[in-house]
C-alpha cells in the first residue's frame, strides 16, 4: 500500500483507472503521467510509486 494511502490497495488495475480517468489533466499530460509513474515504479521494484492520485499510480 502506498504511503498516506487509506482505502483500496495500491497496485491493481482498478485503482489506476480510477485516477487515469478522475485526474483534470489533459490526455497528453495524463499519457506522460502514467508512463513516468510506471517507470518510477519499475525503478523503485515497488507496486507504487509514490505519487497517489496521479495517473498510472
Amino acid at each position: 500500500m502506498c504511503a498516506g494511502h487509506q482505502g483500496e490497495p495500491h497496485g491493481n488495475p482498478r485503482s489506476t483507472w480510477k485516477n487515469f480517468r478522475d485526474s483534470d489533466a489533459p490526455l497528453p499530460r495524463r499519457l506522460q503521467m502514467v508512463w513516468a509513474n510506471y517507470l518510477r515504479r519499475f525503478q523503485l521494484r515497488q507496486n507504487c510509486c509514490g505519487n497517489y492520485g496521479e495517473p498510472g499510480c
